[in-house]
Parts: C-alpha cells; structure tokens; sequence
C-alpha cells in the first residue's frame, strides 16, 4: 500500500520531464510561426483576389483597396470625432471650476443638457442644412447628398437633403460624415453656456439648444464646409481659394464668441460683479484645478479638432496640423502668462489657461495651410489678443464672462480667421473648394485670398452676433432668460435643479432661518446692490480731551476721550508711557477703542486717531450693536436695519438675518478682495456703548460655514442670537451645551444642518475646558487614522465628545453618537480644510 503514492510520484515525474523535453523542441517550431515584428502579417493572400494575379481579377484587387482606404478613413474619422467629444468634458470641468461653487450643479447641467439637445436637433434638422448639398470624397459612400439651395450659380444657401438620415442619407460615409460634425456643432453650441453661466434659466438653455443646433450654426456652416456661398468666392469673385476655415477658428469658435455676446448683452451682468461707478469686482472660480483639468482636456480632443478635419488618414499632413496645432496653444498660454505677470504682478493660472485655449482657437482655421513658425506667431498674437480684449470687455464695455469665452472664442477665432488669410504659404490645398494649387496668403502673393477672409470675418459678426441678439431679445421677451434675484443669490443648484453639486460643505447662501416673530421659515437673502441706496454720512460722534479728576491715584490713567453721540456718553482712559530709551520719542500716549489699541506720540494725534476710528464704524454717531475685524485690524460696523444686519465695505452694503450669514458673507468678499481665505480669520466684537472697547465672543459655535457667536452678559449669562431670535442660558459647562443644543436644533429645522450632532464648540481657552472637563467622564481615546497622539473623549449623557487643541491653544470640542462617529466628523472636517484651503 505505500508503494502506490510512490508509482504515482514517478510518474507524475517521468511525464513533467517529457513534456519539457517535447516543449524545448517544438518551442522554436512554433515559434517561427509568429510574427513578433508584425512585417509579416498581411499580405496578398489575405486579399480575396485568387492565387494568380491577371487581368481579369484586377479590377477586383483595386476594389479591395479601395475599400480598405476608405475603411482607413472611416476608422480615423470616427476616432477623431471621439476625441471631439471627449471635449465635451473638458468643456464641463472648464466651465464647474470657473464658476462658483453654488452653481456647479447647474453649471454641469446645462452643459450636458445642451449636448443632449443639440444631438437631436442637428440629427433632425441641423445636418441636413449644412451638409445636404455635398459629399466628402474620402469618406467614400454610395449615395451623393446634392440637394443645396441656391439663389444663383455658387451663391448656396442651405441643403436640402438628408433629415433625420433617412432616404438617400442612411448610407455608411454619410453616418460617419454626421458622427465627426455632430461634435463640431456642439462644440459651437456650449461656448455660451460658459459665457452667460450663473445667472442662466435651465428652461431657456434648453430651446437655446434646439435654436443652434437647427437653424443658427447648420447655416453659417454650410456657407463654409457645405458647399455654401462662402466657399464659392474663388469661384464666383476670383478670391482665391474663396472662404477657407479648416476646423472651425471663424465657424465654431468665433460664431460660439459671438453668440455668447449677444446673450451677455441680454442677460446682464451676474450680481455684484460691477459696482455703481461700472468699476469690476473679480469674482474667482472656486477650484481653479479642475478647471485647468478642463483645459487639458480640451487640448487633448483638440488633436481630433484639427488633425481629424482632414477625415482621412492617408492625407500625411496630419503631422503638420498636429504641430502647429500645439505649437500655437504653447505660445498662446506663454505670451499670456508672461504678460499677466509683468502687468498684475502674478502669473494667473485662469488667464494662463485661456491663453493657450487662445492659441489654440486661433490657429484652427489655418492650422493645414500654414508653417510651424507662422503657427507659433499666430498663437503668440493670440496670447496678447486675449488679455486685451478681456480687460477691454469687462472695463469698457462691462460685459461679465465669467470664463472668458467671448475674449478666448470669439476675438481669437476672429483673428484666426484673419491669419489664414496671412501665413498660407501656399504648399497644401491644391484642389481646395475645386481651386487648383496651393492656398497662400497676403505674405505669399495672394492678396485676393486675405480679401475672401475679410468677407469671412464680417459675414460671421453679422451672422452670429445679430441672429444672437435678435433671438435673445426675443426669448427673453417671451420666456425670460435669466433667474430671479433671489436664485442667483442663493445659488441656481437647489432653486433650478434641487440639487447640489456640493452637499457635504456649500451652505447655501441666501435661504436663511428667521424666527423673530415665533414663525420658523425660509427667506431670501437682499440683494448685494441694494437700488437707490443712500450714501451713509460718516460724520461720527464728538471726541474731546479731558483731564481726568482722579489721576493722581495708583492706576488711574492721566486723562479721558469723552466720546459723545445720540445717547452716547462713553470715556475711554488715555495712559501716558515714559519711552527713556527711546532716543526720538519720549514718551507715548495710548487707548482702545473697539478692540484697538492706538499710541501716538502726542495728545492731539492720538485724538484724531481716536476720532478717524470712530468716524468710520459709527455711521451718524450710532454705536453699532456689532463689529468685524479683518486680520490686519480694520473694522467692519454691522448695523441693524429691522431684522437685517449690514456691514458697509467701502462703497457696498452686505447683509445677513444673522451674525453669521453676515460674517460668512463678509468673508467670502473679503476672500476676493483682500485674500482672505478662512471666514474663521474674520473676528468678532460686541460693542458695549459705555466704554466702546469691543467685548469678543466667549466662545463659538461651529460646522463648516455656519459660525454663531456666543457672548456673556455682565453677570455671568450667556445669549446668543439665531436668525433673529435670542437665546440665553446660564453659565458653566450645563449652560453652554443647553445652549448648544437649543441652536443645533434650530438650525438643523432650518436646512442649515444635516445633523445637530454637526454643531461644534470653539474658540475658547484651554484652561476653561479643563475646568469643565473636570467633571465630565472620560472615555476611549480616539486615535486619528492619520497618526499622532490620540485624541481624549468624554461621555455626557448620550453623547460623546472629543477635544482638539490648535498651535494657538484654542480649544475645539467635537461631538457624535460614539467615538467611531467622532473620529469620522474630525477626519472629515480635517479633509475638507485642507480641499477649502486648494479651492478658495
């Protein structure tokens, strides 16, 4: 019985060594069956034209080339319209990462809904308008599509044939044809949507959609690529080659930009972007990232763009098209960042990014016709175009785009246009729109050739721009094109979709909580531009020196600022400091006014100092129940209209229902004026009108966005005001989370949290929590998944609880349901500063 396993064994054994042996040998034998280098592969056998090759299978053998070239082309054709496509996406990111994140969502949407509608639209309509009259030879195909309208020989207006590809169009070389220029379309079509974005209905995009898809871009086109009148001018006026645009610099890109100004025109300038004297706010995109990852993506499909017009891929001056393609982006986006650095100090990713887009643009049009050196030139021209016309736009015409498309598409497909007209050089295009020899420019003796472009350029500013303008006007007269004032403010995710591209951190600005009144709802938040507003006068209170009675006793300072208003009556103490070892002052007068410290040299300077502060925060000498303080000390009055607040910064009144939505708004300005990139920087102060020091909130309440100061009364309570109801608790530990818990639970009821368990407490000393936490239980520590010490908790009843201490010793107390929720909230708001502080 135990020599069975051992039989098995060797043979198990014999038969592993014959096979290697049997596999060494036939190894080389197959071996030579392959082919590795591919030179082998294919060949006359695989052509089914018989063993002999005579005449009468050689009609048959040229067949079968032919098929396979044209399969060739149909093959490269549908690749480069995937590219095309693919800048759809990048058309998208471009477009969310430019624009703020309260309306990415609908940034997004309208984008992908557009695509939706013009494929429909171009599929019924819109291809058959363009291309109904001609027939791509390359492409192959059996049916002729020849039906062009004409008012006169070469003077075509628009195609006749194939709607909805049925009849003679449901035929292989014309699907491929409406495949590549499908893209082409949409493209043209979603250059506006980046122009009029964040303050554009949903329902008007979607008839905008079936507008330019079937009628706007099919008709202009076919002046150009189908057979059209543009095309003719060779022809029919002796102007070279007639109208030429190889992929669209005056086709797409201008006739996007110039439809897109016309709907800027329309629409208006998005809130808050222009203040009354017409000088411009920036407003920045919030994730300047994905919108260069857009702009990759862009110049990746553009490979598609300009290679792919020549829809065949045995036309080898692909590889020229490709280099000038890229060669003209990199000098566009070089020019643009050098001279945005040399002029504003700072190379600017955005403006960097749209000028290599520019280049791009530019050089699509003569991107087949011209030298590698005159494409670089081109982009380099570009890159300069596109800055100037985005500060000639916006200072001058005060048009608002927030990504630049009308500079980047439209003036720059303009000059595109114009380029071919100068750098052709005459060495591709022989045949071009039935014209022998090559197409050369101005610079190469064909000046008829610039005069075609000129005719070009001009036919797309009234074709693009009026037809643009007059549809605009009359869809806004009859549907209305723009949201409400109150969706704009709040952000056109929720009101126009109800959905948010960012539901985990984006408050939305705008619905507020009120409960004043005892009634819970949600308001709109005031416009940032109220009309009419009054100039506030900025007189401020009465401040004089007096002598203080009592100075000479220990500690009591050498004079008062009696500081005097309606029903003011405040003293601030000014202290004399000896400075003897300073050799130029000698002594030093100081006080505090509103959290400030001033010190002057001398009495009357340090009572204008006194008197200019005031003046500033106290509008008509009232005191101000509330003042925010910047980083680098200004200050901010909020005053109380009704149940409004306001804060006044330089010549713009922003309000909140309470504290922190002013804050929060102050501090998103702020971040586009001043650089401030944590609304946590922006300080607090309550003023006390009987000595107008400024008292700072004892603590806050906190999740993300939503900041509720907490501040003590003079014999220990605590109050808090939430949407324009007060709250008080008593002091110490039990009063604070009472406190706590009452403002989670109006803030969860109003949408402002998810969860009540969110609302944090900060801001606070640490020696005051380990006073509290004397007689809280302890618990498990929680050990972050990124390392380091671990974090003590603490269980309060059913809640536990978890500390966090910053480099300054504030205190930030975190809560959950247990210690595993607890380390999920921290390391969640742990990942979300750091994705703020790329984004802001």
């Amino acid at each position: 019985m135990r020599s069975r396993p051992r039989l098995l064994a060797s043979l198990v054994f014999v038969g592993l060594f014959v096979g290697v042996v049997v596999g060494l040998v036939l190894v080389p034998a197959v071996a030579a069956w392959a082919d590795p280098g591919g030179g082998a592969t294919g060949g006359a056998g695989d052509i089914d034209v018989g063993r002999e090759l005579n005449q009468s299978n050689w009609e048959r053998l040229l067949d079968e080339v032919g098929h396979q070239e044209i399969a060739i082309n149909f093959v490269w054709t549908l690749v480069a319209g995937a590219l095309v496509l693919f800048m759809r996406a990048g058309f998208v990111a471009l477009e969310v990462g430019f624009c703020r994140a309260r309306n990415a969502a609908h940034v997004a949407m309208t984008g992908f809904a557009n695509f939706m509608i013009s494929i429909l639209g171009f599929w019924a309509v819109g291809f058959a308008l363009l291309f109904g009259g001609t027939q791509v030879a390359s492409l192959g195909g059996t049916a002729a599509l020849d039906g062009l309208f004409q008012v006169g020989e070469g003077w075509g207006l628009f195609g006749t044939k194939g709607f909805f590809l049925a009849g003679g169009a449901y035929d292989v070389g014309i699907a491929t044809l409406f495949f590549f220029q499908l893209f082409f379309m949409d493209t043209a079509s979603t250059i506006p949507t980046g122009a009029l974005a964040e303050r554009w209905k949903f329902s008007a995009l979607l008839v905008y959609g079936v507008f330019i898809s079937t009628l706007g871009y099919p008709l202009f086109a076919n002046w150009v690529w189908g057979g059209g009148w543009l095309s003719q001018l060779g022809h029919t006026m002796g102007l070279g080659h007639g109208f030429l645009d190889w992929a669209g610099s005056i086709t797409i890109h201008a006739f996007g930009g110039l439809v897109s100004l016309a709907g800027v025109l329309v629409i208006g300038a998005r809130i808050g972007k222009f203040n009354r004297d017409g000088s411009p706010n920036p407003i920045p995109g919030h994730h300047i990232p994905l919108g260069m990852l857009g702009t990759l993506v862009l110049i990746f499909g553009w490979f598609g763009f300009n290679a792919g017009s020549t829809m065949a891929a045995t036309d080898l001056r692909i590889s020229i098209i490709v280099v000038n393609t890229f060669l003209a982006g990199a000098a566009g986006g070089v020019t643009t960042m050098l001279l945005m650095w040399r002029a504003f100090g700072k190379p600017d990713p955005s403006m960097t990014a749209n000028g290599f887009l520019a280049g791009l643009v530019a050089v699509t049009g003569p991107s087949a016709f011209v030298a590698p050196w005159a494409a670089a030139v081109i982009g380099l021209i570009a890159g300069f175009l596109v800055v100037g016309a985005v500060v000639f736009l916006e200072r001058v015409w005060k048009i608002d785009d927030p990504v630049g498309a009308i500079a980047v598409h439209g003036a720059c497909g303009l000059w595109g246009g114009l380029a071919l007209g100068l750098f052709a050089d005459g060495t591709y295009g022989d045949g071009y729109n039935g014209i022998a020899g090559g197409v050369r420019g101005l610079f190469y003796g064909d000046p008829g050739q610039f005069v075609a472009q000129l005719i070009g350029v001009g036919a797309i500013c009234v074709w693009a721009f009026g037809l643009g303008y007059l549809f605009f006007r009359i869809q806004n007269r009859v549907q209305g094109i723009r949201v409400s004032r109150e969706e704009e403010l709040a952000g056109l995710d929720i009101p126009q979709l109800g959905a948010m591209a960012y539901p985990d951190f984006l408050e939305a600005k705008g619905e507020v909580f009120t409960a004043g009144d005892g009634e819970r709802r949600a308001v709109p938040a005031a416009d940032l531009l109220p009309a009419g507003e009054p100039e506030p006068a900025r007189t401020g209170p009465a401040v004089r020196v007096a002598h203080n009675p009592e100075a000479g006793k220990p500690g009591a300072p050498l004079y008062h600022f009696a500081v005097e208003g309606p029903g003011l009556h405040a003293r601030l103490p000014v202290w004399r400091q000896a400075r003897p070892g300073d050799a130029y002052v000698k002594e030093t007068y100081r006080t505090e006014v509103l959290g400030q410290a001033l010190e002057r040299g001398n009495l009357p300077s340090l009572e204008a100092a006194v008197r200019h502060t005031l003046s500033q925060v106290m509008q008509d000498a009232a005191v101000p129940p509330y003042v925010l303080r910047t980083p680098e000390g200004s200050l901010l009055p909020v005053v109380r209209l009704g149940r409004v607040l306001r804060a006044r910064i330089q010549d713009r009144w922003l309000e909140g229902h309470d504290l922190a939505e002013l804050r929060a708004t102050v501090a998103e300005y702020l971040a586009i004026r001043q650089g401030i990139r944590d609304p946590v920087e922006l300080g607090v102060l309550s003023v006390a009108p009987e000595d107008l020091r400024g008292i700072p909130p004892v603590l806050v309440l906190s999740h993300r966005d939503v900041w509720v100061p907490v501040f003590s009364r003079p014999w220990g309570a605590l109050h808090v005001e939430v949407g324009g109801q007060e709250i008080e608790s008593g002091p110490g530990l039990d009063g604070v989370l009472a406190l706590r818990r009452e403002v989670a639970r109006l803030l969860h009821e109003a949408g402002r949290l998810y969860d009540a368990l969110d609302l944090g407490i900060t801001g606070f000393a640490a020696e005051l929590w380990a006073s509290w936490s004397a007689g809280i239980e302890p618990a498990e520590e929680i050990v972050p998944s990124w390392g380091g010490s671990a974090l003590p908790s603490y269980r309060i009843g059913d809640t536990a609880v978890a500390v966090t201490t910053t480099a300054t010793g504030e205190v930030t107390v975190w809560f959950g349901r247990d210690r595993f929720d607890l380390a999920a909230r921290i390391e969640a708001a742990a990942r979300r500063r750091s994705l703020v502080s790329r984004t802001r």
